[in-house]
C-alpha cells in the first residue's frame, strides 16, 4: 500500500503544474487507501470467497463456448461436489450453475443475432449450444421471442430490444 501511495504522490509532484491532474490523483490515492483498508477489515473467509467467486466467473468466461463444457467441468476444476457447487451458486449468484452458464451464452448469442447475416444455428453453436432447438427454447424463455424473429423485433424497436408483453 505504501509503495502505491508513494507512486501516486510522485505523480502529483511531477504534475504539480496541472491542478486538475493533482486533484484526480489525490482522489485516486484516497480511494486506493480506503479500498485497501476496507479489504483488510474483511474477514479472511470473505476474502477467500471473493477470490473463489472471481476464479469461477473467469473459468466460466474462458470455457463456456466449448460444446463439451458443463457444470461437471466446474465441479472438477474447483474440487466441489455437485451439491456444494449448487449451494455455492445459490448463495453467491442467486441462481444455479446451469442457469448462470446459459444466461451468459444467451446474452452473447443475442448480441450475435443483431447481425442479420448470423443464422440461429450459427449463433447457437458459437456460444457452445449443441442443439439449436434447445437454444431456441432457452432464448424464447429469456426474451419472449424466438431467436429467428429476434432481429426483426430488434430493428422494429430501433435497436433497443424490448421483451414482448
Amino acid at each position: 500500500i505504501y509503495e502505491k501511495f508513494c507512486e501516486l504522490y510522485d505523480l502529483c509532484v511531477i504534475n504539480s503544474r496541472n491542478q486538475t491532474a493533482i486533484n484526480s490523483l489525490k482522489y485516486k490515492a484516497c480511494f486506493y487507501l480506503f479500498f485497501c483498508e476496507y479489504i483488510k477489515s474483511y474477514p479472511t473467509s470473505n476474502k477467500k470467497s471473493i477470490a473463489l467467486k472471481s476464479k469461477i466467473i473467469n473459468y466460466i468466461n474462458e470455457n463456456f463456448t466449448k460444446s463439451t463444457f458443463s457444470v461437471t467441468d466446474i465441479e472438477e476444476e474447483f474440487s466441489m461436489s455437485e451439491t456444494v457447487l449448487y449451494k455455492y451458486f445459490k448463495q453467491n449468484f442467486n441462481t444455479t450453475p446451469k442457469k448462470q452458464i446459459n444466461e451468459l451464452k444467451i446474452k452473447i448469442a443475442r448480441t450475435n443475432l443483431q447481425d442479420p447475416s448470423v443464422s440461429v444455428k450459427d449463433a447457437a453453436f458459437s456460444v457452445g449450444f449443441k442443439d439449436p432447438l434447445y437454444f431456441s427454447k432457452v432464448f424464447k424463455n429469456k426474451y419472449g421471442v424466438n431467436p429467428s424473429k429476434y432481429y426483426e423485433h430488434y430493428i422494429k424497436n430501433e435497436n433497443k430490444f424490448k421483451k414482448p408483453q
